[in-house]
Formats: C-alpha cells, structure tokens, sequence
C-alpha cells in the first residue's frame, strides 16, 4: 500500500526513475512498473538484486546468511517482464556495489527507492548511493525490512542514516519512508 500510495499521491508531478534495491523475485518492482504504467508515469523503474541469493553478511548484525533467497532466476524474470509487456522494467543482475556504479548514467534523478535488502552492508550502501540520486524536487526512501527482527542490519543502517542526515519518517508501519530532501518546517 505504501509503494502504490507514494506513486499514486506522493510522486504527482516529479519527474524521474524509481529503483529497487533487493528484488528477488521481483513481486514488488513488477506491482511499481504496472502501477506506473497504468498512472502514465514516465520513467523507468530498475530491479537490482544479485539473483543468486544473499552475499556474506555479517553475523554481529544480519541474521541472514551468504546465499539465502537463491531460489531465484534472473532469466525467469526477465521473461516474464517481457510476457507482461514492461518496457518501463528494468532488471540489473550483480552486487550493488557492481551494478549502480555500471548503470548510473542511464539512470535519471530517483523519485522512489524502494530499499530490501534484508542486511546492513547492502542497505548502508543503497542508503548513500541514491540520497545523492534523489530528484531535488522530492523523492522517498521506502525500508522494507528494519522493523523485522531478523534485519537488526537494516535498523542500524537507517539509524545511521538518521544521525547523518537528520531525515525523520513520515511513516513507520508497515515499512519505515521518509521524504528526501527533508520538508523544512
């Protein structure tokens, strides 16, 4: 509900691309191109994800472990975007750390990043990369997993993102968003 709401209401009149950090099977970026295409939004939206499953994590603060969520294919997916015909759909296959700096040029100013990705490390790293990245006019920042209790990662990497850039939540349940840049009240 978050994602259709922000792209609904939240996004009216911004221009730019939506990217997904942690697409897996790619329910939630396939939801956001249909959403978008049936709103008439321009842009793109961009499903990262290593699609082999999880990297090393650290164990202090990720309960999940190197190759969970492998039971996932970067063909199947790109099948079936093309059966349901999203040309605004993009799957980007590698590390984040390998991808966003291989595909930054094509990507316009973000107006939604819709970050899940389960682990402190990915999450601290879609947190730096795309508040540069975000569309000046306004965008949001979208956290699937910090309130989860197998995620105490994704909660240290928000919180950290917190101290630095002073942003607050403009909701936190059932996924914690905030609103880049900052309203200044």
């Amino acid at each position: 509900m978050n994602l259709f709401l922000i792209m609904k209401y939240g996004r009216q009149g911004l221009e730019g691309d939506i990217i997904e950090f942690g697409s897996y099977r790619e329910g939630s970026a396939i939801f956001m191109a249909n959403i978008a295409r049936r709103l008439g939004m321009k842009g793109m939206i961009y499903a990262l994800d290593a699609f082999k499953g999880m990297p090393t994590t650290d164990k202090l603060l990720d309960f999940h472990s190197a190759e969970d969520f492998k039971d996932t294919s970067f063909e199947a997916l790109q099948d079936k975007v093309k059966e349901l015909g999203l040309e605004n759909l993009i799957p980007l296959k590698g590390l984040f750390q390998e991808s966003i700096p291989k595909n930054l040029y094509r990507i316009n100013k973000i107006t939604l990043a819709h970050i899940d990705c389960d682990i402190y490390d990915a999450v601290n790293y879609a947190i730096s990369s795309m508040i540069p990245q975000m569309n000046p006019w306004g965008g949001y920042l979208v956290f699937d997993d910090p309130l989860q209790s197998s995620c105490l990662g994704v909660l240290e990497a928000v919180e950290d993102m917190i101290e630095e850039t002073g942003l607050r939540a403009e909701q936190a349940y059932p996924h914690l968003v905030y609103r880049v840049p900052k309203l200044e009240v």
